[in-house]
C-alpha cells in the first residue's frame, strides 16, 4: 500500500494555471485514502505521509498539465501523470509508472488542498 500511495504524491499538479492556487506547491490530502497526505515544496522535492508518518520522498517537476516524479530508491521508482484542477482539488491520471499497483491506485485519484 505504501508504494501505491507514493506516486499519488507524485500524481498531481502543476505549474501555475490561470488562478494563483492552481499549482502543485503546498499540502494535499487524499479524498480516497484516509490519512494520506503529500507535501510538494517549491524546490522540487516532495514527501508523502500516512497517518502523520513519513513513508516516501523524492523529486518532481511539472510541464503544463504533466507531473514527472522520481523517487530515488534502490529501484529508482519513476512515474508520469497528467492532472486536472477542480477548484481546490486535483485529479491525477496515470500515463506511466514503474510501480504497477500505484499506477492503478492513482489513476483518477482526487486530492484536496490543505489550507494552513
Amino acid at each position: 500500500m505504501k508504494r501505491v500511495s507514493v506516486m499519488a504524491i507524485t500524481v498531481l499538479w502543476s505549474v501555475a494555471c490561470s488562478q494563483p492556487d492552481q499549482k502543485i506547491e503546498g499540502k494535499w490530502a487524499s479524498l480516497k485514502t484516509e490519512g494520506f497526505t503529500v507535501y510538494f515544496r517549491k524546490d522540487g522535492t516532495f514527501d508523502g505521509f500516512s497517518n502523520g508518518k513519513s513513508f516516501a520522498s523524492g523529486y518532481y517537476k511539472t510541464s503544463g498539465d504533466t507531473l514527472f516524479v522520481n523517487e530515488p530508491t534502490p529501484d529508482s521508482y519513476k512515474a508520469i501523470y497528467t492532472f486536472r484542477f477542480e477548484d481546490d482539488k486535483v485529479i491525477s491520471y496515470a500515463v506511466s509508472d514503474t510501480v504497477s499497483g500505484r499506477r492503478k491506485a492513482m489513476d483518477g485519484h482526487v486530492f484536496e488542498r490543505i489550507r494552513d
